[in-house]
C-alpha cells in the first residue's frame, strides 16, 4: 500500500491508538511502585493511554466501518469533524474525572473508571452500530463483524473484571502478585485490542473500494490534526494533575484499593 495514500494513511491513526495505549500502560505499571507520588502520576499516564485508544479507536470506526451509504445518507462522514470533535471532548472529560477518582469519590472509584471507559466506547462506535444495524450480513463483512463482536466479549469481561473486584473480594491477600483482577483486565484488554485491530484491518481491506466509490478521500489532515489536538490535552491533563499532586494542592492518598505499608 501506498503511504501516500490518505485512505492509507488513516490506518497509521488506528496503529498509534493501539499501540500507544499498551505502551503507556506497561509503562505506567511499570514504573508505578516508586512511589507512592509516582504510582499515582503512572496511572494518570494509563488513563490517559486509554483515552488515546478510545480517540484512534473513533477515527478507525469512522473511517472504516462505518455504513457503505450514498453521500448524501452518510450522516457520519459527511459530519466527520464534530463527530472526532466529539471524541476528543469526551476523551479529555473522561481523563479528567478518572484522574481525580484517584482522590475524590474514593468509595466509587472503580464504578466512576468503568464507566467513564465505557461510554467513550459507544460513543466512539456508533458508526458500526449504526453499520451492524443497516445492511445484511453478507454485504457488512461478516470476517469483520466476528472479530468485532469478539472485541465486545473481551470487553464485557474486562468491564466485569473492574466492577467486581474478583478474585481478590473472595480471598482477601492471595492474589496481591498474580491473579489479581486488575491483571485479568489488562489481559481481557490486550484481547480485545488484538480483536479490534484484525476487524479494523479486514474493513481496510475488504472494504476500500466500496468506501471510496462514494467519497474519494483526498486529504485527512484534518481529521489527524484534531486527534493530535486531543493528545496533546490528554498530555497536558496528566502534566496538570502531576504538577498540583507534587505541590500538595491534590490529596495524596496512597491506599486507593491497595494495601500499602504506612510510613510513620
Amino acid at each position: 500500500n501506498d503511504i501516500s495514500d490518505p485512505y492509507v494513511r488513516g490506518i497509521i491513526i488506528t496503529a498509534i491508538g493501539s499501540c500507544g495505549f499498551l505502551g503507556l500502560s506497561s509503562m505506567a505499571h511499570l514504573f508505578c511502585c516508586l512511589s507512592p507520588t509516582i504510582r499515582h502520576v503512572c496511572y494518570y499516564i494509563d488513563y490517559a493511554g486509554i483515552c488515546l485508544y478510545s480517540v484512534c479507536g473513533g477515527f478507525s470506526f469512522l473511517f472504516y466501518a462505518r455504513p457503505a451509504l450514498e453521500a448524501d445518507n452518510d450522516w457520519f462522514y459527511q459530519h466527520r469533524v464534530i463527530f472526532l470533535l466529539l471524541s476528543v471532548l469526551i476523551s479529555n472529560v473522561v481523563c479528567f474525572f478518572t484522574c481525580i477518582s484517584r482522590h475524590k469519590w474514593l468509595r466509587l472509584r472503580y464504578v466512576i473508571r468503568t464507566l467513564a471507559f465505557t461510554v467513550p466506547y459507544f460513543f466512539n462506535a456508533l458508526p458500526l452500530f449504526y453499520r451492524i444495524s443497516s445492511c445484511s450480513v453478507t454485504d457488512c463483512n461478516p470476517t469483520a463483524l466476528r472479530y468485532y463482536y469478539l472485541n465486545w466479549f473481551w470487553y464485557g469481561m474486562s468491564f466485569v473484571s473492574n466492577i467486581a473486584r474478583m478474585p481478590e473480594r473472595l480471598s482477601p491477600g492471595q492474589f496481591d502478585i498474580i491473579g489479581h483482577s486488575h491483571q485479568w483486565l489488562h489481559i481481557f484488554l490486550a484481547f480485545g485490542n488484538d480483536a479490534f485491530i484484525k476487524g479494523v484491518m479486514s474493513d481496510f481491506y475488504h472494504r476500500k473500494k466500496q468506501l471510496l466509490s462514494i467519497y474519494d478521500i483526498t486529504s485527512i489532515s484534518t481529521e489527524m490534526t484534531i486527534v493530535g489536538f486531543g493528545l496533546l490535552n490528554l498530555a497536558i491533563i496528566v502534566a496538570v494533575f502531576g504538577i498540583l499532586l507534587h505541590k500538595g494542592k491534590i490529596q495524596d492518598d496512597p491506599d486507593d484499593g491497595y494495601t500499602v505499608a504506612k510510613q510513620k
